[in-house]
């Protein structure tokens, strides 16, 4: 009888897993980007156009490289329609919303690239974003070459190619987006023919080319596009004292192309060729003497690895990888089955450098395969679906000899909760985040249990596990990794933000809680452009780009309420200088400007008196929405200071 019950769960668990995995645990909302891709001259829709979104962080890394719960969504093909359609669930940020942002990138094999960002916060106000048509130009492939004075091709040579004007049909370029602009420009390397190869044509028109890293001897004026003949740029011989010339292999005395090397954090950095080859020029100063020739363990030179010693002036230096064995890791349930959608992150134990892989994506059968050198190692395995719980750090010792190594994941237990006011009124869209650890407090920022702590050095004393909106009848379904004391935090437009202890740990009917109405303080503050420059990362023109995103010493509000004795701190104002504050309690508050002052040469502190804006008096019948002026400068004492 054991054994058919057995087989019973185990078939229904089977059957479960088989399903559509649903989002991650503490993801909390979804973003919907879309769009249609058309051609500019006749608005017909475009075939085969390749659609790719990132969620990239400030860090320019996807999520998935510090969430281990997250992944970016698979890249998309337009069909006859030219439509695309991204559904993002995003998770619980490891840092500030409004650092972070996605990336739109559009290819096409005969029309221009194409190209957007947007800040999340941004995005979630505007309920997602709709491109609408989006008009790509017919593209070219430029043919452009580059030699030295002898007439020999030059591999490896960085080059920008950039339009002269404006990109056709660029949108506005506010700071946070959405921004987008079709490609006119690139900026690569020639390849082993010496030729510069491009991922995506560009528009007709005039362009400068420009080079990087190597003296020039001769370069041509405007090119227009198209053109028949090759453009050709000349530079000067390379000094044969003055660089080190060789080749990167692997353990089999195969080429290893597209890897970064370097000798040191001042001079340019080198990508082997698809041959293998590379030059390492001295950069800023000359060149002498030995050096250590490093390699990057990944495109984002987040950690170096010292390969061999080389002598400037050498052309013959043949560095080798270090060896790495074939491992296979098998992902399973406790039940046996296999695991497909997952992250995995196997790192140098005991390093704070992030040596090692990092995969993300679907494994056939739950079999993981990667290359790793012999040593030490600590393992975390995430999988990207709601209902099984990630690993703790696990220690592994990788051999020479391939293996595989199994990695067990635990299903998590689902538990409910249904929410309501006094007078039996279902909360509706509140955020209800299931924390571990010490109370945080109702408006206290906390690190997401699936944020990988690099570092594993200690954890914060607060983790939400779980998190998700209550549903129109005020009830909401978690699935829990954990067993121990829990905390609730409830959140929303019309709910008091507060956090309740309540015991989740056994199954039961859902847990009901009555929960008190909070009053909404909405408004603006001006003028933004004062606003602004109190940002001291910020300079007198403020530059608009991908990367210019909200700082973290941004100005911010404090509310303080309940006649002083609480306070919110680090309320977000955009670059609108509008605001908005949910949760809060009825009664008066007062609304105070946080900035931050320069304290010394190179570090700064937060304005120790900040200027009152305004008391005012909430109720939760009727949002507040108030207009702010900014203190005139002098009016607070810091101000001789910034």
């Amino acid at each position: 009888m054991k054994k058919v019950v057995a087989a019973l769960l185990g078939s229904f668990a089977t059957a479960l897993l088989a399903q559509a995995p649903p989002p991650g645990a503490i993801a909390t909302e979804v973003l919907v980007v879309t769009g249609r891709c058309v051609d500019a001259d006749s608005g017909e829709p475009l075939r085969r156009c390749e659609v790719k979104l990132t969620g990239h962080q400030s860090t320019g890394y996807p999520i998935s490289w510090a969430r281990a719960d997250w992944s970016d969504p698979p890249e998309q093909t337009t069909g006859d329609d030219g439509r695309f359609r991204f559904e993002l669930r995003l998770p619980a940020s490891d840092e500030p919303l409004d650092r972070g942002r996605y990336h739109v990138e559009i290819s096409h094999a005969r029309h221009a690239g194409w190209f957007s960002h947007c800040a999340f916060v941004v995005a979630m106000e505007r309920g997602g974003v709709d491109y609408g048509d989006v008009r790509l130009p017919k593209g070219v492939w430029p043919r452009v070459r580059c030699i030295d004075q002898a007439g020999a091709l030059q591999p490896g040579v960085v080059m920008l190619l950039k339009a002269l004007g404006k990109a056709p049909d660029a949108s506005p370029m506010p700071s946070n987006g959405p921004s987008s602009w079709v490609s006119n420009s690139c900026y690569a390397r020639t390849d082993i023919d010496g030729y510069l190869h491009l991922t995506s044509p560009l528009p007709a028109g005039d362009y400068q080319l420009e080079v990087r890293d190597r003296q020039t001897t001769q370069l041509p004026g405007v090119i227009t596009l198209p053109s028949r003949e090759p453009v050709t740029a000349v530079v000067a011989n390379l000094d044969a004292t003055m660089a080190i010339h060789g080749r990167l292999l692997d353990a089999d005395g195969a080429p290893v192309g597209n890897r970064l090397l370097k000798t040191d954090d001042k001079r340019p950095w080198a990508v082997t060729n698809r041959d293998g080859r590379f030059t390492l020029l001295p950069g800023e100063h000359l060149g002498t003497g030995t050096v250590k020739v490093q390699l990057a363990h990944n495109n984002r030179f987040d950690g170096w690895q010292e390969l061999a010693d080389a002598e400037w002036g050498s052309t013959d230096n043949t560095l080798v990888l270090p060896t790495a064995s074939r491992h296979t890791f098998l992902v399973r349930t406790t039940d046996g089955s296999a695991v497909e959608r997952l992250n995995l992150h196997c790192m140098r134990a005991g390093q704070r450098e992030r040596g090692g892989v990092r995969l993300s994506g679907t494994f056939a059968n739950g079999r993981v395969d990667c290359q790793l050198p012999a040593g030490d190692y600590e393992l975390l395995v995430s999988p990207l679906d709601a209902r099984l719980a990630s690993t703790d750090w696990q220690p592994i010792t990788i051999t020479d000899v391939r293996a595989e190594i199994a990695v067990t994941v635990d299903a998590k237990v689902e538990r409910s909760v249904e929410m309501h006011f006094a007078d039996g009124t279902p909360v509706r869209g509140a955020l209800v985040e299931v924390i571990a650890g010490a109370e945080p407090g109702p408006f206290a920022w906390v690190l997401p249990a699936t944020a990988i702590d690099e570092r594993r050095q200690g954890r914060p004393k607060s983790l939400v596990v779980a998190a998700d909106r209550t549903d129109e009848q005020g009830r909401v379904a978690l699935q829990l990794p954990s067993t121990g004391e829990l905390l609730l935090r409830v959140s929303g437009p019309t709910v008091r933000s507060a956090v309740r202890a309540v015991d989740l740990r056994q199954p039961r009917p859902p847990v009901r809680l009555e929960v008190e109405r909070g009053a909404v303080l909405s408004g603006s503050i001006g003028p933004a452009s004062a606003l602004l420059a109190l940002d001291l990362d910020r300079t007198e023109e403020p530059r608009i780009s991908i990367y210019d995103y909200c700082s973290r010493t941004a100005p911010t509000l404090t509310i303080v309420y309940d006649e002083g004795r609480q306070r919110r701190e680090g309320v977000r104002i955009d670059t609108n200088g509008n605001f908005r504050v949910e949760g809060m309690p009825p009664g008066q508050v007062e609304v105070q400007l946080a900035y931050w002052v320069k304290h010394g040469d190179s570090s700064r502190r937060l304005a120790t008196d900040p200027p009152l804006l305004g008391t005012f008096t909430l109720d939760v019948a009727q949002p507040l929405q108030v207009a702010l002026q900014l203190p005139s400068p002098g009016d607070h004492p810091d101000d001789d200071k910034r």
